[in-house]
């Protein structure tokens, strides 16, 4: 188990990122036989708080998406704990209930669902603030070719064009 050392981040000068709990990382560990499930969570954690960080966000809005994703990913080591592969230390065949490991192990993957959820809505959310700004780009660049009276601009690589200087509409090029 490597050291951890992305957990020092901040969000902003003021607020620090939210360790992960090192026993849930520990059992989740323990309880794959071929993965090292708390490990992988961990390096999924670190990476989706980059990605937060580096979002059109304000500073209370990443720190809330990340204590929300600190949650979240704290649930998913938890359910990745205790769906314990049946090859796992202390399990084997005397104590193997098809059961119960079939139910932690669904758990544990609407756990990870969860998180990737949650990084989902907030891609789709500067996705579409993003075109937003464009289009908002777009149109006061069409507004000021039209006061300007000329035929043609270029905004974001794309050039609209306009056939008469009495013309309101603008085709792509």
């Amino acid at each position: 188990m490597g050291s951890i050392g992305v957990n020092k981040n901040t969000v902003n000068s003021n607020n620090q990122v939210p360790a992960l709990s090192q026993e849930l990382i520990k059992r989740a560990n323990e309880a794959g036989t071929v993965v090292d499930y708390g490990d992988s969570t961990r390096r999924m954690y670190d990476a989706n708080v980059k990605e937060i960080q580096s979002m059109d966000l304000t500073d209370n809005e990443k720190a809330s998406a990340i204590q929300e994703l600190h949650r979240l990913t704290e649930s998913q080591l938890q359910a990745e704990g205790q769906a314990r592969s049946p090859y796992s230390m202390g399990v084997g065949p005397a104590r193997f209930n098809a059961k119960q490991m079939s139910k932690n192990s669904t758990n544990a993957v609407n756990a990870r669902q969860t998180v990737e959820n949650h990084m989902n809505t907030l891609r789709n959310t500067q996705k579409a603030k993003q075109k937003e700004n464009e289009n908002r780009a777009r149109l006061t660049a069409m507004q000021n070719a039209i006061k300007n009276g000329d035929l043609k601009f270029t905004v974001n690589g794309e050039t609209w064009i306009r056939k008469s200087k009495r013309g309101k509409t603008f085709t792509k090029a």
